[in-house]
């Protein structure tokens, strides 16, 4: 049996205050629009796109989807230009 505390997730992880997933998991994340905005995987740079569990929830499943849902964005978007060239040729 091995139990697991915030303290040790301290001393284990070094992390701050005992939390081992990275952005708060509280309702303001959530419900805000403006932080709703901002977890998506495009970035400001062209071609840098962000990915991994902060993007949507918290957790391993997390990670994975938002692994899927980046390659989904990317493979739409790739698609788009295409169409967007080919009617303009």
């Amino acid at each position: 049996m091995e139990v697991g505390t915030p303290l040790s997730n301290d001393f284990y992880l070094n992390s701050v205050h005992g939390e081992i997933y990275g952005l708060e998991a509280s309702t303001e994340r959530y419900s805000s629009l403006e932080a709703q905005l901002a977890l998506h995987p495009e970035t400001s740079v062209p071609g840098l796109y962000l990915t991994g569990q902060d993007s949507l929830f918290v957790g391993v499943v997390s990670a994975l989807m938002s692994g899927i849902l980046t390659a989904v964005r990317i493979s739409y978007l790739s698609g788009l230009r295409c169409l967007a060239e080919a009617l303009l040729a």
